[in-house]
Protein backbone atom coordinates (compact mmCIF):
# COMPACT_ATOMS: atom_id res chain seq x y z
CA UNK A 1 0.00 0.00 0.00
CA UNK A 2 2.69 2.16 0.89
CA UNK A 3 4.16 1.90 -2.72
CA UNK A 4 1.49 2.60 -4.18
CA UNK A 5 0.75 5.81 -2.46
CA UNK A 6 4.31 6.97 -3.01
CA UNK A 7 3.69 6.15 -6.56
CA UNK A 8 0.30 8.51 -6.24
CA UNK A 9 2.55 11.20 -4.20
CA UNK A 10 0.44 10.33 -1.44
CA UNK A 11 1.68 10.24 2.17
CA UNK A 12 -1.54 9.01 3.78
CA UNK A 13 -4.70 7.66 3.37
CA UNK A 14 -6.60 10.69 4.41
CA UNK A 15 -4.97 12.45 1.39
CA UNK A 16 -6.33 10.26 -1.15
CA UNK A 17 -10.22 10.24 -0.20
CA UNK A 18 -11.97 12.30 -2.74
CA UNK A 19 -9.18 12.47 -5.58
CA UNK A 20 -11.42 10.83 -8.22
CA UNK A 21 -8.78 12.29 -10.71
CA UNK A 22 -6.34 9.64 -10.08
CA UNK A 23 -8.64 7.22 -11.17
CA UNK A 24 -8.62 6.04 -14.67
CA UNK A 25 -11.47 4.92 -16.96
CA UNK A 26 -10.59 1.23 -18.98
CA UNK A 27 -13.10 0.30 -21.64
CA UNK A 28 -15.35 -2.43 -20.56
CA UNK A 29 -15.30 -5.68 -22.75
CA UNK A 30 -18.87 -6.45 -22.58
CA UNK A 31 -21.89 -4.35 -24.02
CA UNK A 32 -23.31 -4.20 -20.57
CA UNK A 33 -19.73 -2.91 -19.07
CA UNK A 34 -19.39 -0.44 -22.11
CA UNK A 35 -22.99 0.83 -21.23
CA UNK A 36 -21.66 1.77 -17.56
CA UNK A 37 -21.79 5.54 -16.95
CA UNK A 38 -19.25 6.38 -13.97
CA UNK A 39 -19.54 10.04 -14.43
CA UNK A 40 -21.46 9.58 -11.00
CA UNK A 41 -18.78 7.77 -8.93
CA UNK A 42 -16.20 9.87 -10.39
CA UNK A 43 -17.56 13.34 -9.86
CA UNK A 44 -16.16 15.68 -7.11
CA UNK A 45 -19.69 16.96 -6.35
CA UNK A 46 -18.76 20.30 -6.66
CA UNK A 47 -17.07 20.42 -3.17
CA UNK A 48 -14.50 22.86 -2.37
CA UNK A 49 -10.92 20.86 -2.13
CA UNK A 50 -10.16 22.68 0.77
CA UNK A 51 -12.72 21.22 2.76
CA UNK A 52 -12.30 17.63 4.23
CA UNK A 53 -14.10 14.49 2.32
CA UNK A 54 -14.30 12.82 5.52
CA UNK A 55 -15.59 13.13 9.08
CA UNK A 56 -13.73 15.21 11.26
CA UNK A 57 -15.91 15.59 14.27
CA UNK A 58 -15.31 13.24 17.13
CA UNK A 59 -19.05 12.24 17.84
CA UNK A 60 -22.35 14.54 16.96
CA UNK A 61 -24.55 15.12 19.71
CA UNK A 62 -27.97 12.62 19.58
CA UNK A 63 -31.06 14.46 19.14
CA UNK A 64 -33.02 11.90 21.82
CA UNK A 65 -31.17 13.53 25.49
CA UNK A 66 -33.26 11.01 27.38
CA UNK A 67 -35.48 13.18 28.97
CA UNK A 68 -38.43 11.45 28.53
CA UNK A 69 -37.10 8.48 29.45
CA UNK A 70 -35.58 10.13 32.45
CA UNK A 71 -38.71 11.47 33.18
CA UNK A 72 -40.73 8.47 33.08
CA UNK A 73 -38.40 6.75 35.89
CA UNK A 74 -38.69 9.98 37.81
CA UNK A 75 -42.53 9.20 37.84
CA UNK A 76 -42.39 5.66 38.28
CA UNK A 77 -39.54 5.19 40.74
CA UNK A 78 -41.70 5.17 43.63
CA UNK A 79 -44.11 2.62 42.26
CA UNK A 80 -40.89 0.47 41.58
CA UNK A 81 -39.60 1.16 45.22
CA UNK A 82 -42.53 0.02 46.55
CA UNK A 83 -43.48 -2.72 43.88
CA UNK A 84 -47.18 -1.22 43.69
CA UNK A 85 -46.74 -0.97 40.33
CA UNK A 86 -49.33 1.54 38.18
CA UNK A 87 -50.24 3.20 35.09
CA UNK A 88 -49.00 5.44 33.34
CA UNK A 89 -49.30 7.83 29.64
CA UNK A 90 -47.04 9.24 27.73
CA UNK A 91 -46.65 10.91 24.03
CA UNK A 92 -43.57 9.46 22.15
CA UNK A 93 -41.98 10.33 18.33
CA UNK A 94 -39.26 8.43 16.39
CA UNK A 95 -36.26 10.68 18.41
CA UNK A 96 -37.21 8.65 21.79
CA UNK A 97 -35.20 5.56 21.35
CA UNK A 98 -35.01 2.58 23.70
CA UNK A 99 -38.32 3.92 25.46
CA UNK A 100 -38.54 1.37 28.37
CA UNK A 101 -34.81 1.08 29.17
CA UNK A 102 -34.53 3.20 31.77
CA UNK A 103 -37.63 1.89 33.52
CA UNK A 104 -36.16 -2.08 33.29
CA UNK A 105 -33.37 -1.09 34.50
CA UNK A 106 -34.45 0.11 37.47
CA UNK A 107 -36.90 -2.77 37.76
CA UNK A 108 -34.06 -5.60 37.44
CA UNK A 109 -31.80 -3.23 39.72
CA UNK A 110 -34.60 -3.70 42.66
CA UNK A 111 -36.11 -6.91 42.10
CA UNK A 112 -34.30 -8.53 39.17
CA UNK A 113 -35.75 -9.57 35.87
CA UNK A 114 -39.31 -10.92 37.11
CA UNK A 115 -39.83 -9.28 40.62
CA UNK A 116 -42.42 -7.14 39.81
CA UNK A 117 -44.47 -9.48 37.35
CA UNK A 118 -47.31 -9.21 39.09
CA UNK A 119 -47.33 -5.53 40.31
CA UNK A 120 -46.41 -4.42 36.63
CA UNK A 121 -45.30 -0.56 35.55
CA UNK A 122 -48.01 -0.06 32.69
CA UNK A 123 -46.97 1.92 30.32
CA UNK A 124 -49.64 3.86 28.04
CA UNK A 125 -47.91 5.82 24.83
CA UNK A 126 -49.04 7.11 21.73
CA UNK A 127 -47.27 8.17 18.70
CA UNK A 128 -44.19 6.86 16.72
CA UNK A 129 -41.47 5.37 18.82
CA UNK A 130 -38.09 5.52 17.64
CA UNK A 131 -35.81 2.30 17.80
CA UNK A 132 -34.93 0.09 20.29
CA UNK A 133 -38.71 0.43 21.48
CA UNK A 134 -38.83 -2.08 24.48
CA UNK A 135 -35.30 -3.35 24.42
CA UNK A 136 -34.30 -5.36 27.29
CA UNK A 137 -37.94 -5.34 28.70
CA UNK A 138 -38.21 -6.74 32.15
CA UNK A 139 -40.78 -8.45 34.04
CA UNK A 140 -42.69 -6.36 35.60
CA UNK A 141 -43.16 -3.56 32.60
CA UNK A 142 -45.60 -3.41 30.04
CA UNK A 143 -45.78 -0.98 27.53
CA UNK A 144 -49.02 -0.38 25.14
CA UNK A 145 -48.32 1.78 22.34
CA UNK A 146 -51.19 3.38 19.89
CA UNK A 147 -49.16 4.16 16.65
CA UNK A 148 -46.34 2.46 15.27
CA UNK A 149 -42.79 1.52 15.99
CA UNK A 150 -39.26 1.65 14.16
CA UNK A 151 -36.67 -1.54 14.24
CA UNK A 152 -35.01 -3.47 16.89
CA UNK A 153 -38.71 -3.76 18.92
CA UNK A 154 -37.96 -5.77 22.00
CA UNK A 155 -34.35 -6.52 21.19
CA UNK A 156 -33.12 -8.33 24.37
CA UNK A 157 -36.40 -8.72 25.91
CA UNK A 158 -36.37 -10.62 29.16
CA UNK A 159 -40.21 -9.95 30.37
CA UNK A 160 -43.06 -8.38 30.75
CA UNK A 161 -45.82 -7.43 27.45
CA UNK A 162 -45.54 -5.00 24.75
CA UNK A 163 -48.60 -4.29 22.97
CA UNK A 164 -48.58 -2.24 19.45
CA UNK A 165 -51.83 -1.08 17.49
CA UNK A 166 -52.46 0.92 15.28
CA UNK A 167 -54.20 4.71 15.84
CA UNK A 168 -57.89 4.37 16.79
CA UNK A 169 -58.88 6.61 14.19
CA UNK A 170 -57.31 4.81 11.55
CA UNK A 171 -59.52 2.99 8.74
CA UNK A 172 -56.65 0.90 7.13
CA UNK A 173 -56.43 -3.04 7.14
CA UNK A 174 -53.62 -3.82 10.06
CA UNK A 175 -53.03 -7.40 7.77
CA UNK A 176 -51.84 -4.96 5.17
CA UNK A 177 -50.31 -2.39 7.23
CA UNK A 178 -46.47 -2.52 8.84
CA UNK A 179 -46.54 -1.24 12.38
CA UNK A 180 -43.12 -2.44 13.59
CA UNK A 181 -39.67 -2.13 11.73
CA UNK A 182 -36.68 -5.05 11.07
CA UNK A 183 -35.00 -7.02 13.78
CA UNK A 184 -37.75 -7.55 16.40
CA UNK A 185 -36.79 -9.52 19.14
CA UNK A 186 -33.63 -10.13 18.63
CA UNK A 187 -32.03 -11.60 21.05
CA UNK A 188 -35.43 -11.70 23.15
CA UNK A 189 -34.79 -14.75 26.08
CA UNK A 190 -38.44 -13.87 27.15
CA UNK A 191 -41.98 -11.52 27.73
CA UNK A 192 -44.58 -11.03 24.81
CA UNK A 193 -44.57 -8.95 22.18
CA UNK A 194 -48.14 -8.50 20.64
CA UNK A 195 -48.13 -6.62 17.03
CA UNK A 196 -51.63 -5.43 14.92
CA UNK A 197 -49.60 -5.64 11.87
CA UNK A 198 -47.16 -6.31 9.24
CA UNK A 199 -42.91 -6.94 10.77
CA UNK A 200 -40.03 -5.83 9.07
CA UNK A 201 -37.54 -8.30 8.13
CA UNK A 202 -35.60 -10.78 10.07
CA UNK A 203 -38.05 -11.18 12.82
CA UNK A 204 -37.38 -13.14 15.77
CA UNK A 205 -33.72 -13.48 15.11
CA UNK A 206 -31.92 -14.99 17.60
CA UNK A 207 -34.93 -15.05 20.01
CA UNK A 208 -34.45 -17.82 22.77
CA UNK A 209 -37.73 -17.57 24.65
CA UNK A 210 -39.97 -14.76 23.67
CA UNK A 211 -43.58 -15.25 22.64
CA UNK A 212 -45.24 -12.85 19.61
CA UNK A 213 -47.72 -12.64 17.48
CA UNK A 214 -48.20 -10.91 14.25
CA UNK A 215 -49.82 -10.43 10.92
CA UNK A 216 -47.35 -11.07 8.61
CA UNK A 217 -43.34 -10.35 8.47
CA UNK A 218 -40.56 -9.92 6.00
CA UNK A 219 -37.59 -11.86 4.72
CA UNK A 220 -35.43 -14.09 7.20
CA UNK A 221 -37.77 -14.87 9.76
CA UNK A 222 -37.21 -16.78 12.97
CA UNK A 223 -33.31 -16.64 10.96
CA UNK A 224 -30.91 -18.28 14.49
CA UNK A 225 -33.99 -19.03 16.75
CA UNK A 226 -33.69 -20.96 19.59
CA UNK A 227 -36.62 -20.92 22.16
CA UNK A 228 -39.86 -19.08 22.19
CA UNK A 229 -43.25 -19.52 19.82
CA UNK A 230 -43.82 -17.26 17.26
CA UNK A 231 -46.99 -17.16 15.46
CA UNK A 232 -48.09 -15.43 11.97
CA UNK A 233 -51.10 -14.26 10.98
CA UNK A 234 -50.31 -14.11 7.73
CA UNK A 235 -47.46 -14.32 4.93
CA UNK A 236 -44.03 -14.32 5.24
CA UNK A 237 -40.96 -13.35 2.66
CA UNK A 238 -38.10 -15.78 2.14
CA UNK A 239 -35.84 -17.80 3.91
CA UNK A 240 -37.59 -18.21 7.06
CA UNK A 241 -35.77 -20.18 9.54
CA UNK A 242 -32.38 -19.90 8.54
CA UNK A 243 -30.47 -21.49 11.33
CA UNK A 244 -33.51 -21.87 13.38
CA UNK A 245 -32.64 -24.64 16.24
CA UNK A 246 -34.98 -24.00 18.96
CA UNK A 247 -38.61 -22.89 19.59
CA UNK A 248 -41.37 -22.86 17.22
CA UNK A 249 -43.23 -20.54 14.71
CA UNK A 250 -46.72 -20.88 13.49
CA UNK A 251 -47.25 -19.68 10.17
CA UNK A 252 -50.86 -19.05 8.70
CA UNK A 253 -49.90 -19.94 4.77
CA UNK A 254 -52.65 -17.63 3.16
CA UNK A 255 -50.76 -17.49 -0.66
CA UNK A 256 -50.14 -21.09 -0.26
CA UNK A 257 -46.49 -20.70 -1.36
CA UNK A 258 -44.73 -20.94 2.26
CA UNK A 259 -43.45 -24.33 1.48
CA UNK A 260 -41.22 -22.51 -1.14
CA UNK A 261 -40.47 -19.81 1.29
CA UNK A 262 -38.68 -21.88 3.95
CA UNK A 263 -34.81 -22.64 4.63
CA UNK A 264 -34.96 -26.47 4.54
CA UNK A 265 -31.58 -27.14 5.68
CA UNK A 266 -32.43 -27.40 9.57
CA UNK A 267 -36.70 -27.06 9.49
CA UNK A 268 -39.52 -29.49 9.45
CA UNK A 269 -43.23 -28.05 8.75
CA UNK A 270 -46.02 -29.97 9.62
CA UNK A 271 -50.41 -29.36 9.30
CA UNK A 272 -52.02 -28.17 12.38
CA UNK A 273 -54.83 -29.85 11.22
CA UNK A 274 -53.00 -33.25 11.78
CA UNK A 275 -54.77 -35.47 14.28
CA UNK A 276 -51.44 -35.85 16.29
CA UNK A 277 -51.24 -31.65 16.49
CA UNK A 278 -54.23 -30.95 19.31
CA UNK A 279 -52.30 -29.77 22.11
CA UNK A 280 -50.75 -27.14 19.10
CA UNK A 281 -54.18 -26.17 18.20
CA UNK A 282 -55.66 -25.51 21.27
CA UNK A 283 -52.04 -23.64 21.99
CA UNK A 284 -52.61 -21.48 18.86
CA UNK A 285 -56.30 -20.65 19.85
CA UNK A 286 -55.62 -19.33 23.08
CA UNK A 287 -52.67 -17.48 22.17
CA UNK A 288 -54.57 -15.43 19.34
CA UNK A 289 -57.56 -15.07 21.98
CA UNK A 290 -54.95 -13.39 24.15
CA UNK A 291 -53.87 -11.39 20.80
CA UNK A 292 -57.30 -10.00 20.26
CA UNK A 293 -58.24 -9.27 23.57
CA UNK A 294 -54.72 -7.07 24.01
CA UNK A 295 -55.29 -5.39 20.23
CA UNK A 296 -58.26 -5.64 19.32
CA UNK A 297 -57.38 -6.43 16.13
CA UNK A 298 -59.99 -7.53 13.68
CA UNK A 299 -57.93 -9.76 11.50
CA UNK A 300 -57.18 -11.72 14.51
CA UNK A 301 -60.77 -12.27 15.49
CA UNK A 302 -62.16 -13.04 11.79
CA UNK A 303 -59.14 -15.96 12.01
CA UNK A 304 -60.59 -17.02 15.53
CA UNK A 305 -64.02 -16.92 14.63
CA UNK A 306 -62.87 -18.84 11.38
CA UNK A 307 -60.26 -21.10 13.06
CA UNK A 308 -61.81 -24.67 11.75
CA UNK A 309 -61.03 -23.15 8.11
CA UNK A 310 -58.00 -20.97 8.79
CA UNK A 311 -56.45 -24.03 10.45
CA UNK A 312 -55.65 -26.18 7.18
CA UNK A 313 -53.59 -23.78 5.77
CA UNK A 314 -51.15 -23.27 9.03
CA UNK A 315 -48.08 -24.42 9.52
CA UNK A 316 -46.25 -25.53 12.68
CA UNK A 317 -42.54 -24.84 12.02
CA UNK A 318 -39.97 -26.47 14.42
CA UNK A 319 -36.23 -27.80 14.30
CA UNK A 320 -35.72 -31.16 11.94
CA UNK A 321 -34.14 -32.81 15.53
CA UNK A 322 -37.56 -31.88 18.20
CA UNK A 323 -40.22 -33.95 18.43
CA UNK A 324 -43.26 -31.46 18.25
CA UNK A 325 -45.43 -34.07 20.48
CA UNK A 326 -43.31 -32.80 23.62
CA UNK A 327 -41.66 -29.17 22.19
CA UNK A 328 -44.85 -27.08 23.22
CA UNK A 329 -45.04 -28.49 26.74
CA UNK A 330 -41.65 -28.11 27.11
CA UNK A 331 -41.92 -24.17 25.67
CA UNK A 332 -44.72 -23.35 28.03
CA UNK A 333 -43.27 -24.91 30.83
CA UNK A 334 -40.20 -23.29 29.98
CA UNK A 335 -42.14 -19.92 29.98
CA UNK A 336 -43.44 -20.62 33.20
Amino acid sequence: MREILATLGISKLEDLIGRTELLEVIAGNTPGQQNLNLAPILSDAGVDPELPRYCSEERNPPWDKGELAEQMVSDCMDAIKNSSGGEFEYRVNNTHRSIGARLSGEIARIHGNHGMSETPITLHLNGTAGQSFGVWNAGGLNMYLEGDANDYVCKGMAGGKVVITPPGNSHFKSQDATIIGNTCLYGATGGKLLAAGLAGERFAVRNSGAHAVVEGIGDHGCEYMTGGIVTILGNTGSNFGAGMTGGIAYVLDLDRNFIDRINKELIDIHRIADESMESHRVYLQSAIGEYVQETQSEWGQYILENFNHFQRKIWMVKPKAAEFDSLLETLQSNAA
